[in-house]
């Protein structure tokens, strides 16, 4: 992910959340989530070839086409990045100044913010939907630009945003649905508490 789009989404989720419903249904999850349940639970553990990374310090992993190098050039951000022929893979977790309400409202509000932020100009959203991990709310999106074709999945939970990215450069048109390397690369992806 740019790191354009990456500070979008960070200004987006600094933004304090005023919910005009007053009181608003609990997400299905809120209960901990250790690591063992969250690799118990991943959709993909595995691929041949592909090299797992894994954050103890931010408590996420996730499998790269290729071994990944870290990514700490934002403080506040860390994770890892790959680029090949394929595009540039990055997964990180960025820690927001303050928690983010663990309720549905709360973050669908959050979640289109940011994609509203990052889709102006001659940049635009193909498509964005709802995706769930560990029983808690997500979102899933693909962004076109100029040049570049950008699919994004993120999860917000406490003071913790997790976003992992694919990024293609000059596709000839943008597909419906994601790639299977994408697609391979969301679902191996899990986070803990």
């Amino acid at each position: 992910m740019s790191g354009r789009v990456l500070g979008l989404m960070l200004a987006v989720a600094a933004m304090p959340l005023n919910s005009a419903f007053g009181t608003v249904r609990a997400q299905t999850s809120s209960a901990p989530i250790t690591r063992a349940s969250a690799l118990k639970n991943v959709r993909v553990l595995s691929i041949p070839g592909w090299v797992e990374a894994l954050s103890e310090e931010n408590n996420f992993r996730v499998l790269f086409p290729g071994a990944p190098q870290i990514d700490d050039e934002v403080a506040s951000v860390k994770g890892f990045k790959l680029s090949n022929s394929a595009g540039k893979w990055t997964a990180s977790c960025a820690h927001l100044g303050q928690p983010v309400g663990n309720d549905e409202a709360s973050l669908r509000k959050l979640y289109q913010q940011s994609m509203d932020a990052m889709t102006h100009g001659k940049t635009y959203l193909l498509a964005s939907g709802d995706v769930f991990l560990n029983g808690r709310l997500g979102v899933e999106f693909r962004i076109r630009g100029l040049s570049r074709i950008s699919y994004t999945r993120a999860f917000v939970f406490g003071r913790r945003l997790y976003t992992i990215s694919v990024t293609r450069k000059d596709p000839a048109r943008a597909p419906h649905e994601n790639q299977t390397d994408v697609q391979q690369f969301f679902d191996s992806f899990i986070y803990w508490d």
